[in-house]
């Protein structure tokens, strides 16, 4: 985690983490210190006063040009230029069925009363028309992950989850994104 430092009245610069802003703190002399806000903190250290997720900083670094990658496949470690191209599929949307509920009480109703027939129909034409509730969002991110030509055709048949995310963890952005999405798809073009 990320350390910044806060300067006391006394002189000294005290070490804060990032779950300390906004909060007080002590210095080894006695005296409290206010901690910044976050942003402040970030700002004072030379960052960006916000943090943008590992997806953002990948999106961004690919749409300005600036290959991620060190040069060294992945796989073997040797020098290359060579890429494959990799879906990394970070979140998927999700769709509710309500068609199981549905269908119990379809057959209780069936079950305890004749008379529930043209309620049923009833019931079932008005249900019918409503729209499965979506929730979660798409987030998909192709990167270049370095492969070199010997490697090419390994990575590609690749298919266990596993080897493939150490394969993307030896680049540190595509680590860190990792790290948010741990059970993200990886997929090889």
């Amino acid at each position: 985690m990320t350390e910044y430092s806060v300067e006391c009245g006394c002189g000294r610069a005290v070490d804060v983490s990032p779950t300390q802003a906004g909060t007080q703190t002590t210095c080894t002399c006695g005296r409290t210190i206010d901690v910044p806000r976050l942003s402040q903190l970030r700002t004072a250290a030379g960052e960006s006063a916000f943090s943008a997720g590992a997806v953002a900083t990948v999106r961004q670094m690919l749409a300005a040009g600036q290959c991620a990658v060190d040069g060294r496949c992945s796989n073997c470690g040797v020098d290359t230029n060579a890429t494959r191209g990799v879906h990394v599929i970070c979140e998927r949307v999700h769709v509710a069925d309500k068609s199981n509920s549905r269908g119990i009480v379809s057959i209780i109703s069936f079950i305890f009363s004749p008379l529930t027939i043209g309620l049923w129909i009833a019931w079932r034409i008005m249900t019918s028309k409503t729209q499965p509730k979506e929730t979660g969002r798409e987030t998909v991110v192709r990167v270049p992950l370095p492969v070199c030509d010997l490697c090419q055709k390994r990575v590609s048949r690749t298919k266990n989850q596993r080897k493939l995310h150490a394969l993307l963890r030896t680049v540190p952005i595509y680590a860190q994104l990792l790290d948010e999405y741990p059970d993200a798809q990886v997929i090889v073009d």
